[in-house]
């Protein structure tokens, strides 16, 4: 069974990844553009920018991490 944690409510919609943004931007380490790009679900690289957040990896205090969407909610997995 994998290890993961829901971190934000697909209930939130296209704002997913702006609230992910808002809560998580220094823990995940999203550069200040990245976080800008996720202020606003209008701006022109919005779902762009998410795309490549949610296919990165994340050391998060020596552990490694990615980001799973299932049903519009995000999850926190640990490798």
């Amino acid at each position: 069974m994998k290890d993961l944690a829901l971190i934000v409510d697909g209930n939130r919609g296209i704002y997913v990844p702006q609230q992910f943004a808002a809560m998580f931007a220094s823990k995940f380490g999203l550069t200040p553009e990245q976080v800008s790009n996720l202020s606003n679900p209008n701006n022109d690289v919005y779902w762009e920018t998410w795309e490549d957040v949610v296919n990165g990896t994340y050391n998060i205090d020596g552990n490694m991490y990615y980001l799973e969407e299932h049903d519009g909610d995000l999850f926190l997995v640990r490798v």
